[in-house]
């Protein structure tokens, strides 16, 4: 790393995950007199048919960049590109076993 991690980023380094992203982004727009924060949630998901309900993994996390547009409120925007392996959802015995253990999991749990 030179310096200052952002300027790094920015200028040399230019790839890492999404809250690299995010974060620069948000500081620009700060820098500019911008209104804007970053957000970290889940973005995806899997829906279980087995149980009916959606598993999110620590893969599924994410963050993003809302900007407070004047007269329109916060508008989120995504500055990560996106990636060349999109996560499908997976099928096959391997798949199903999982959902099942999954709904298994989820069942005991509550």
């Amino acid at each position: 790393m030179r310096g200052d991690p952002l300027e790094d980023f920015l200028l040399h380094n230019r790839q890492g995950h999404c809250e690299y992203f995010a974060a620069a982004m948000a500081a620009m727009c700060q820098s500019a007199g911008i209104p804007a924060r970053v957000v970290s949630g889940y973005h995806g998901g899997e829906f279980n048919p087995v149980g009916g309900f959606y598993q999110f993994r620590q893969s599924d996390a994410h963050a993003w960049v809302e900007v407070n547009v004047p007269g329109q409120g916060w508008k989120i925007f995504d500055p990560t590109p996106s990636s060349d392996d999109a996560t499908h959802a997976a099928t096959g015995w391997g798949a199903r076993a999982r959902r099942w253990a999954d709904f298994l999991q989820f069942r005991w749990s509550n």
